[in-house]
């Protein structure tokens, strides 16, 4: 069985300040709702929200490959949902770089 992968951010703290907007950081603090889910939070868009979302997510997994994205488009063009989820401590990770966009 594979070692579960630890919770820390392969960028260091100034280059993740300067890419906050375009990371995890960036899209979450344009989200319309969050919700707490069973690992993690649930995060809910405006559909055109979902270019963002992509980067996002594509840039986020060369630096924090501990994460789990799942992207649900609702059907008629409507609402996207994000759920990010991870090992134990991923929401108070995920809270703390909430705190970089702000």
């Amino acid at each position: 069985m594979a070692e579960p992968l630890a919770i820390a951010c392969a960028l260091g703290p100034v280059d993740l300040a300067v890419r906050c907007d375009e990371l995890l950081p960036g899209v979450v603090a344009s989200a319309l709702g969050r919700e707490d889910i069973e690992g993690g939070y649930r995060y809910k868009f405006a559909a055109d929200s979902l270019p963002s979302i992509f980067h996002a997510i594509e840039e986020e997994r060369h630096c924090c490959p501990f994460v789990r994205f799942e992207i649900v488009i609702e059907p008629g063009g409507g609402a996207v949902a994000l759920s990010v989820t991870g090992p134990d401590g991923i929401r108070d990770f995920i809270d703390g770089l909430a705190t970089l966009s702000a």
